[in-house]
C-alpha cells in the first residue's frame, strides 16, 4: 500500500539504485502534446468507517500547453467506499456528484502550460463491510488533440492500529525494451526503476495534517542482486560545485552526458519531478556517486560493494535532509544514459530542469550501455532487492523490506496484487566469441 503513488505519462528521496535504480520512477519521452500525469497521495492507514482524503496532483508533462476544452479526472472507487466531498479550491474543476458515489466526476477547462498542475481533494468513507485493502483507480484525460491520458492507483489498509515508521510500498524493476522485465543473463537492460513509500499518518498539528511522514527519513539502504552491475566510468561527471549552481529552483552547470537517469520526489501534495540524476565525481571512500537537486537540496547516493556475502552492490543515501516532507519517491536509472529518447527529460547546463521550464538538451556523448544482468541463471523468487530505512526521530532503528523482481502488474498495484517473481535465465546463451592472435618476438633463428 502506499500514500503516494503516480504513474501515467511523464517524465524522491530516499535512496536510488546505484546501479541499478533505487526508487523507481518512470522515464519519459517526448510528446509534442498534452500528456497528463496523475499523482494520489493519502494516508497509508483509514479506521474502519472512518474517512480518508486522497490528495491529487494533476500535471501537464506534454510539450503542449491545453487548448482550453474540456479535462475531466474520474476516480472509481472500490467497494467499500464511497464519496463525501470534494474540495477543488482554485483549480477551475467542479465535481457535481460526490456524496454516496462510487464513480466521481470532475471536469474543468484550466489553462495550463507544460508541466503545469493543479490540485483536488476528494474525501471518502468506510462502509461497515470493506475489506483490508481498498485501491482507487484514478484517471485524467482531455484538455488537447490527442492528449494522452495519465492514471494511477492508490491503495490503502483498512485497520484500527496506526502505523508507526515504516515501508509502505517498496519495488525494484530490471526492464527491458518492452517493458517487461530483463531476464536474460548478461544483458544490458533498459530502465532500472525502484519506487519507495514511507508510511503516512495525519499529524495532530494543525499546521501539518493529512498524508504526512510518520517519522521523517534519515538514511536509506538499498541492496541490488548480486551480478546486476554498471560501470559509470564511461560517462561524463558533475562536480559538486556545478550540482549545487542556483537557488530554489536549481541551474546545474552538470555536463548533460553526466546525466544518468530522473527522479520522482512525492512529498505531502503532489511531486516534484523528473529531477535530474547526475554521475558525480565520486569521493575518496566510495567507487561511484549519483546526485540530483530538488530545489535547492541536494541528495547523494553513494554505491559500495558488499564486502561479505554475495559481493552485490549497496546504494546508501545518507543524512536526507528533513526540508521536504518526502513521503516517496521514484529513482529512474537510464540502461543507455546518451540515448536520445531521453532527451526530453535532459537537463541543460545552466537552466532549470525541463520539468521547471527548462531546454531539453541532448547528449555530447555516443549511446553507451550502463547496466548489465546478473550472469549466475537461479529460479523465479531468486532475484531480490533489499531495502533498510532509519529515521531522525530514531536514528540507527532500521525498518526493512525486499522485493522480488516479477512480472506485471507492478507498483503502485499492491504487492497483493503483483504479478508472479521471475528469474535469472539463458546462462548457456551468454555471448563468448573469444579471438586469439600470436606475434612473433623476434625474427632472428634460433
Amino acid at each position: 500500500m502506499t500514500k503516494r503513488r503516480m504513474a501515467g505519462s511523464g517524465r524522491f528521496v530516499a535512496l536510488a539504485v546505484a546501479m541499478a535504480a533505487i526508487f523507481g520512477a518512470t522515464a519519459s519521452s517526448a510528446m509534442a502534446t498534452v500528456a497528463w500525469r496523475v499523482t494520489s497521495v493519502s494516508n497509508t492507514v483509514v479506521a474502519p468507517e472512518g474517512q480518508l482524503t486522497y490528495h491529487l496532483e494533476l500535471t501537464d508533462v506534454g510539450d503542449d500547453a491545453t487548448d482550453g476544452s474540456e479535462v475531466k479526472l474520474t476516480a472509481t472507487l472500490p467497494s467499500g467506499l464511497r464519496g463525501v466531498s470534494a474540495n477543488t479550491g482554485s483549480s477551475g474543476f467542479e465535481c457535481p456528484a460526490v456524496a454516496g458515489e462510487n464513480v466521481i466526476v470532475c471536469s474543468g477547462a484550466p489553462s495550463m502550460g507544460s508541466d503545469a498542475f493543479v490540485t483536488i481533494a476528494i474525501t471518502v468513507e468506510v462502509e461497515p463491510s470493506a475489506p483490508e485493502t481498498l485501491t482507487t483507480f484514478f484517471a485524467v484525460e482531455g484538455g488537447g488533440t490527442g492528449a494522452e491520458a495519465g492514471t494511477t492507483l492508490d491503495p490503502v489498509r483498512v485497520s484500527t492500529i496506526q502505523p508507526g515508521f515504516g515501508i509502505d510500498a517498496f519495488e525494484s524493476s530490471i526492464l527491458g525494451a518492452d517493458g517487461t522485465p530483463s531476464t536474460n543473463a548478461a544483458t544490458h537492460s533498459t530502465l532500472q526503476t525502484t519506487d519507495i513509500d514511507i508510511n503516512t499518518h495525519t499529524d495532530p498539528n494543525p499546521f501539518v495534517g493529512d498524508a504526512w511522514p510518520v517519522e521523517d527519513l534519515r538514511d536509506a539502504t538499498v541492496s541490488l542482486p548480486p551480478g546486476l552491475v554498471g560501470n559509470p566510468s564511461r560517462f561524463s561527471q558533475c562536480s559538486a560545485a556545478q550540482l549545487a549552481e542556483g537557488e530554489f529552483d536549481p541551474k546545474p552547470l552538470c555536463p548533460a552526458g553526466s546525466q544518468v537517469g530522473v527522479v520522482i520526489v512525492r512529498h505531502t501534495e503532489g511531486a516534484f519531478g523528473s529531477v535530474p540524476l547526475y554521475n558525480m565525481v565520486p569521493p575518496p571512500d566510495a567507487p561511484a556517486r549519483f546526485a540530483f537537486n530538488v530545489n535547492g537540496t541536494i541528495i547523494s547516493l553513494d554505491a559500495h560493494l558488499r564486502s561479505s556475502g554475495d559481493y552485490g552492490i549497496d546504494v546508501t543515501a545518507s543524512g536526507i535532509p528533513q526540508a521536504l516532507a518526502i513521503v516517496g519517491n521514484s529513482v529512474s536509472f537510464w540502461g543507455v544514459p546518451d540515448d536520445p529518447r531521453h532527451d526530453p527529460d535532459r537537463g541543460c547546463p545552466g537552466e532549470v530542469s525541463p520539468y521547471l521550464g527548462g531546454n531539453p538538451c541532448s547528449s555530447e556523448r555516443p549511446p553507451a550501455a550502463f547496466f548489465r544482468t546478473p550472469t549466475d541463471c537461479v529460479g523465479p523468487g531468486q532475484v531480490s532487492t533489499g531495502l533498510r530505512i532509519d529515521s531522525w526521530q530514531h536514528p540507527g532503528v532500521f525498518a526493512e523490506s525486499s522485493a522480488p523482481l516479477h512480472s506485471g502488474p507492478r507498483y503502485p498495484h499492491a504487492r497483493s496484487e503483483w504479478g508472479p517473481p521471475v528469474g535469472i535465465e539463458g546462462c548457456n546463451r551468454v555471448p563468448f566469441e573469444p579471438t586469439v592472435r600470436i606475434d612473433a618476438t623476434s625474427h632472428r633463428a634460433g
